[in-house]
């Protein structure tokens, strides 16, 4: 059986993240897992945990997560299992390593691991 990709976008903006600049080079993103389909559309009341039931549903159902930290928006490549993983994070803040690379001027995040402290 072939490997299944998974793609998830990653938003970062304003939540205390960090984001190495070189092309193809791992890296590790902090902030706030969120549904795609809530917080670009309800802006900062689409996120945190008054708004974690709703986001967790949008997951589960397939919704897109994002990633609210500092630098912009990123697409996350991800395995399914690791998916699942991420889905059940809505609401929380963590740290994910991957392979950031940029194609035709979007950024990518080939996900590796969630960083536990």
């Amino acid at each position: 059986m072939g490997k299944v990709a998974v793609t998830f976008s990653i938003v970062l903006l304003g939540m205390g993240g960090s984001v190495g600049t070189a092309q193809d080079a791992v890296v590790r993103v902090t902030g706030e897992v969120v549904s795609l389909d809530c917080y670009p559309r309800l802006g900062e009341s689409g996120r945190g945990k008054n708004h974690a039931e709703c986001a967790r549903h949008c997951a589960k159902a397939g919704s897109e997560l994002g990633l609210l930290a500092d630098e912009g928006l990123y697409t996350v490549i991800v395995n399914p299992a690791e998916a699942d993983e991420l889905r059940e994070l809505v609401a929380s803040q963590v740290t994910v390593e991957g392979v950031r690379f940029d194609r035709d001027g979007d950024r990518f995040l080939d996900f590796q691991s969630i960083i536990r402290p």
